[in-house]
Order: C-alpha cells, then structure tokens, then sequence
C-alpha cells in the first residue's frame, strides 16, 4: 500500500504466524503469536513527504516517487520443504566427501587397498539415500522422503 492519505490508517490482521513486514514504514503496534498477528500503521502526509511527490507528480507528470514509499506484509514460510531439501544437498555433499576421504585414508595410511568397485558400492549406496530423498521430497513431503531413501538405503 502507498500511504497517501493526509492520515493514512492500515489495521491488518491474519492467522499467518509468519509476517515480514515490508517497505519505508514498520506498523507502530503490532501482535505476533502461534494464532497469526496483528498490525496497525499510521502515517500522515508530515512523515512521509508523499504531499510533495503529489504536486511533483501533478506539475511534471513524474509519479516515480509513489512507488518507493510504501507499506506492506509479505508472507513468509521460514522452513518449507526446499529449504530442508536444500540443507540435505549440502549435507549429502559433507558426507560424501568425508567418507571417501576416510576411504581413502584407510588406504593410504594403512596399507590396505580399496578396490575400485568398493568405492562404488560406497558410492552407489550414498546415491541410493540422496537421489530419493532428493526426488521423493517434492511430492510426498520431506519427512515421508526421508524416512523411506532411509529404508531403501539400508542393508
């Protein structure tokens, strides 16, 4: 919304437990709880120099200084299944790392070789866990796609 009002009065309420309040002005008492929240702004022409933008935009027909003086709420959702998905990649690429590198370590440092086709059952093991949860985690939901890479991965 653009506050242009010689008082302009917003009241929003919403059972979103998630706000981000956006834009020049912050709401001047605002709830937020499990239920929602709840915001009021106030704002007069005084506070938000919008009187001049208006003769500024009736003289020279340049309106531009409408659109960066704005209040808002914009909807957030802090932990959705991407996010999750994504923090799994970047685990996946930790483990992966690590266990070759331990992998290799054993047989370096123990004298012991490692046979190719070990490292690709090692491999192909980890990919069994990942690409599923990877592909699994956009249709049936994070925790369902983890719970089943988890059983088909396992021995």
């Amino acid at each position: 919304m653009i506050p242009v009002g010689r008082e302009t009065q917003v009241y929003l309420k919403s059972n979103w437990p998630h706000p981000s309040f956006t834009g020049d002005f912050l709401p001047v008492l605002r709830k937020l709880d499990a239920d929602g929240f709840t915001a009021q702004w106030t704002t007069t022409f005084f506070s938000t120099n919008l009187e001049e933008a208006l003769h500024r935009c009736d003289e020279h027909a340049s309106c531009v200084d409408f659109t960066f003086h704005r209040l808002g709420v914009s909807f957030v959702d802090p932990v959705d299944q991407y996010l999750k998905t994504d923090r799994a990649i970047k685990y996946a690429l930790l483990f992966i790392t690590l266990t070759f590198a331990g992998f290799f370590l054993f047989d370096v440092l123990k004298k012991s070789p490692v046979h190719p086709i070990q490292y690709g059952l090692v491999g192909a093991a980890l990919a069994l866990f990942y690409v599923p949860l990877l592909s699994l985690s956009e249709h049936v939901g994070f925790a369902v796609a983890y719970i089943l890479s988890s059983a088909g991965a396992s021995p």
